[in-house]
């Protein structure tokens, strides 16, 4: 954090801490011996409020700031100026399923959303006056890929049958998930995975790894993912994110920009380490992995001067840390004395 953006946290955390009407002085201690920082001091010649909150690290100052709902300070990066070309859209997926299925497939919908997945799903997705013929038919010729819920009478159904065969005729990836029905037909040529009763995140899980495994999927899961990043609204979003993410190396231009201005405003991600990468402060763990995707040469520049910044940043933690001191005066240098 630079200093502008501690010394306003500081002093924001201290107003509120200070406020006795919405605060008493006995909660006040419990919240910051709970955050590990030091109690309020009853001596009126002992710190105030302000020098006690300046004690925190900057983790537990963002986690104060977190739990008085305090708008996070930004990291203030040099500004990026690149030219960058047309991107890839974030995946698009068709979901085939009985309709007695679909608060199931709903759910599974949810939770490919947080990974910047779109999982159109009829019941969800068709709006009130809409001719849903016609929209099932445009999702069919817009999805990169779909994913089928094989349940007992999916072959008997009217609908789905011809849906799975459009996708197939297209030439997409089609992906079966087996619960008390078969794949069969041309579907049939491929491993279903069986689905039974997992529940809803397990089987985006399983679908998120079954995606990261086809090359023509490569680029929109990209795309999917830095929109997921740079939205993620906690940590361990950040990380589950990032568990897919960092394996990737087919990033344009747009998505590098995009994600390393995420890295940049997203606390986030800013303000956390990368388990996978050995405790790696992620802004230095996406630095490194932007310089090897395909698009992260047109933004070089940018990712030099942020580099720099993140240096700067860390050798004024490093000296704030050590407490080291300006250097002494010179001898007699503004005594009275001789």
């Amino acid at each position: 954090m630079d200093k502008q953006g501690r010394v306003k946290l500081v002093l924001a955390i201290a107003h509120k801490i200070d406020d006795r009407d919405e605060l008493p002085w006995d909660h006040a201690n419990i919240i910051l011996r709970t955050y590990g920082v030091a109690e309020l001091d009853d001596d009126s010649w002992g710190p105030t409020t302000a020098e006690t909150i300046d004690t925190a690290t900057d983790e537990q100052l963002l986690e104060l700031a977190q739990h008085f709902g305090l708008e996070l300070p930004s990291e203030a990066p040099a500004a990026v100026v690149t030219a960058i070309a047309t991107s890839t859209q974030p995946l698009f997926m068709f979901a085939s399923h009985l309709a007695m299925h679909r608060v199931l497939v709903h759910e599974v919908a949810e939770a490919l959303a947080a990974f910047g997945i779109k999982l159109f799903v009829a019941h969800d997705s068709i709006t009130v006056d809409t001719e849903w013929h016609s929209e099932i038919e445009s999702a069919l010729d817009r999805a990169d890929a779909g994913l089928v819920f094989l349940h007992r009478g999916f072959k008997e159904s009217s609908w789905c049958d011809q849906e799975v065969g459009w996708l197939l005729g297209r030439h997409v990836p089609v992906m079966a998930l087996r619960f008390d029905a078969d794949p069969y037909g041309p579907l049939g040529k491929h491993q279903a995975q069986t689905a039974g009763n997992l529940p809803p995140e397990a089987i985006a899980s399983s679908t998120l790894g079954r995606i990261a495994s086809k090359p023509e999927l490569q680029r929109g899961f990209g795309a999917s993912l830095v929109d997921a990043m740079a939205a993620s609204p906690r940590f361990a979003v950040t990380d589950s994110i990032w568990l897919y993410l960092r394996e990737l190396r087919s990033l344009d231009s747009s998505q590098c920009a995009r994600l390393l201005q995420a890295c940049k405003d997203n606390t986030q991600i800013n303000w956390a380490n990368s388990a996978l990468d050995g405790g790696t402060p992620y802004p230095r763990a996406i630095v490194a992995f932007l310089r090897q995707q395909p698009g992260g040469g047109v933004i070089t520049a940018d990712i030099d001067a942020y580099e720099v910044y993140l240096q700067q940043l860390e050798d004024e933690r490093n000296v704030r840390s050590r407490g080291v001191a300006s250097p002494p005066p010179t001898a007699n240098a503004g005594s009275p004395w001789p």
